[in-house]
């Protein structure tokens, strides 16, 4: 007799490449080397947007990372002089 079990068969998909700006945005951010950060981080936002490379959450925590840097240093600047 015939096995008439059917398997879903998944297709294979190449594994999806990580987005360099995104993640060389991030180790920027982290260093505290804020403009390339910032500029990394944004431009691996714009990379990941349509959702064929990964890396879009370092890119929006390079962002916010780049951000706080900001806001600490003009924080410091304005209100921290004697």
């Amino acid at each position: 007799m015939l096995d008439m079990t059917y398997q879903a068969v998944m297709p294979q998909t190449a594994p999806q490449r990580w987005s360099h700006d995104a993640v060389i945005g991030f180790v920027f951010a982290l260093l505290g080397v804020i403009p390339i950060g910032l500029a990394f981080s944004i431009g691996g936002l714009l990379q990941t947007s349509g959702g064929d490379q990964r890396g879009r959450g370092l890119a929006i925590a390079g962002v916010y990372v780049s951000a706080a840097q900001i806001t600490l240093l003009l924080w410091w600047y304005f209100f921290n002089r004697a």
